[in-house]
């Protein structure tokens, strides 16, 4: 909340995995442990410098975005001392391999599967084809 309210953001949507940390910051249950109790109280001071705060809880079986995070800052090595720039994420209404292309295909206006079709109901490998090519195809 504090990287958010240094780049500006004044409405904000936190989403946790864990339904404990989610109620107890809505406030719909008290926080008992003593150790969470200081986090709790910087949470309570930071939420007045917004807009507007939302907490939604995401169980971790459908909260593939954090896996995908948590998957990719495990992959970063960076040197102590070093500061990032915050991560502009945008969501988009379709999958990722709706929007993959490769350039290395000819655009023969044919689909992506014409040599497969092509294949299994003639039985036909394309005329340029290798036998890696042909031994792929079947």
């Amino acid at each position: 909340m504090e990287a958010a309210l240094e780049i500006g953001v004044k409405v904000l949507e936190v989403v946790g995995d864990s339904n404990l940390v989610v109620s107890q910051a809505k406030g719909e249950w008290r926080v008992k442990d003593e150790k969470m109790k200081p986090y709790h109280q910087q949470l309570d001071e930071l939420i007045p410098s917004f807009q507007k705060v939302t907490f939604t809880h995401v169980p971790r079986m459908r909260n593939h975005f954090a896996d995908a995070l948590a998957i990719l800052a495990s992959m970063l090595e960076l040197p102590i001392g070093v500061k990032l720039r915050p991560v502009m994420i945008e969501q988009r209404g379709k999958h990722v391999y709706d929007y993959v292309m490769n350039i290395d295909e000819p655009n023969d206006g044919l689909p992506w599967f014409h040599d497969i079709w092509n294949f299994v109901e003639k039985g036909e490998f394309p005329a340029d084809s290798t036998k890696k090519d042909r031994i792929a195809l079947q």
